[in-house]
Formats: C-alpha cells, sequence, structure tokens
C-alpha cells in the first residue's frame, strides 16, 4: 500500500509538472519562434554570436535556461536574491544598471516589465547602457490575468510598447497570438485560482486548447482581428 501511494505521488507530481509546462507553451506561444528569427538576424548582421554578451533582465526559470543553449555569455539581473541572479539590480534605477561587470550588446527581458514599478525609465535605462547597433528583445503580457501578485503593474498595447520604444531607431512590435486563443488562454489559466473548480476547468482547458487547433486556425483566418492578443514580442535596435 506505502509502494502505491508513493507512486500515486510521483505520478501526480509528474502530471503537474506537465501539466504547468504546457500552460507556459500555451501562453507565451510564439516567444521561441519569435527569438529564434531575432537572434538569427542578430547574428547575420555580426556574424555570428559566438562572442555576443547577454544580459537577462529577471533571472532564473525556463527563459534564462533557453538563453544558455543559443548564446556562451548570458548573466542575470533581479531585483529578487533569491532568484539568484548574478547581478541583484533593479532595472528601474540607472545607477545601479551602471554597476554592471561588463557592457551588454544584447538585452532579454521576458516577461518583466509588466513587472517593474517605473516601465518608462527601465527602458529608457536599456537604451542607455547599449551602444549603438545593439539589441533589445522583450516580451510582455497584454489580455491576461494577474499573476505573481502584487508585484504586477501594468499591461501594454502594442502602440504603448512602440512609444516605450520610440528613441530606437528600429522597432518590431508583435502579437504573441490571436483573439481565439486568448479567449482559450484565459481559461487555461484559471489553472491558477485557488478554488478547485477553477483548477479543473483551467487543466481541462489545456487539453481542449489542443483539440480544437484546427478550429482555432481557421476562426482566426477568417475573422482576423489585431486588437486582442494574450501579450507581445518586441525586437529593438538602438
Amino acid at each position: 500500500i506505502l509502494t502505491l501511494l508513493l507512486e500515486n505521488k510521483l505520478m501526480i507530481k509528474q502530471l503537474k509538472r506537465l501539466l504547468q509546462k504546457l500552460s507556459k507553451k500555451i501562453s507565451r506561444k510564439n516567444l521561441d519562434k519569435f527569438t529564434d528569427y531575432y537572434i538569427s538576424k542578430i547574428s547575420d548582421e555580426l556574424d555570428g554570436i559566438d562572442s555576443v554578451k547577454v544580459l537577462n533582465v529577471g533571472a532564473g526559470g525556463n527563459i534564462e535556461t533557453y538563453l544558455k543553449t543559443k548564446f556562451d555569455f548570458v548573466r542575470s539581473i533581479d531585483v529578487d536574491v533569491k532568484r539568484d541572479p548574478d547581478q541583484v539590480i533593479d532595472v528601474c534605477d540607472l545607477d545601479q544598471l551602471r554597476d554592471l561587470t561588463f557592457t551588454p550588446q544584447l538585452i532579454c527581458m521576458f516577461e518583466v516589465l509588466e513587472h517593474t514599478k517605473n516601465p518608462i525609465n527601465a527602458i529608457q535605462n536599456l537604451y542607455e547602457i547599449i551602444d549603438e547597433n545593439n539589441y533589445v528583445m522583450l516580451s510582455t503580457p497584454f489580455i491576461f490575468h494577474i499573476h505573481d501578485e502584487p508585484h504586477d503593474f501594468f499591461r501594454f498595447t502594442k502602440y504603448g510598447l512602440e512609444t516605450l520604444f520610440e528613441n530606437f531607431k528600429e522597432v518590431v512590435v508583435k502579437p504573441r497570438n490571436g483573439w481565439f486563443e486568448t479567449i482559450l488562454v484565459l481559461f487555461v489559466r484559471l489553472r491558477m485560482e485557488r478554488n478547485i473548480l477553477s483548477k479543473i476547468i483551467g487543466n481541462l482547458f489545456i487539453l481542449i486548447y489542443f483539440l480544437l487547433t484546427p478550429i482555432t486556425y481557421l476562426l482566426q483566418n477568417i475573422i482576423k482581428s489585431e486588437k486582442i492578443t494574450t501579450g507581445y514580442f518586441v525586437y529593438a535596435k538602438k
């Protein structure tokens, strides 16, 4: 009986990890695709990325692991020492950023901007610390549930992001997904609520999301909208 209980606990734990992984994959759809494309673009412009120094704003997690598969030099900053950053630095504080031990050629700031207390300063500071012809890649939610509360402060439209990056000479803002996917993602994120019914519905919608992939593709191509998305990806060059 004890063996069965342990096996069941292990299976439940593995299932939770799988659901969490699938949930992130759904809510961050196309992030890897966009990132890969613009890393390739940067590589073409710089004749390779072997020596590129990357600053990751927001330490730890899948994104930092992913960046380390692409670049030899990746260093992280974060305001939270518990996330084990290379340096504890607030991106909103230019004096702190000037304490960086290197000058980044590419700054990555994925799923962080909404958690900064002064996003205008944050983007201006990124502009200040990189040299001309260097890069920023960023992602941030738009129609998305409140998360990591109480440290979730802002949401940004495409035009808000273009305004934040107006000093950069080249800026591309891409929606993460379409309108019907956004509706499905909101249901999926119910799994983050505290009550058990919401969790069950949210986990069920992970399965529904993948089952509806052909219908989603059809609907979003028939009924087009650029006004509803879970979030945006930004590529900018100084």
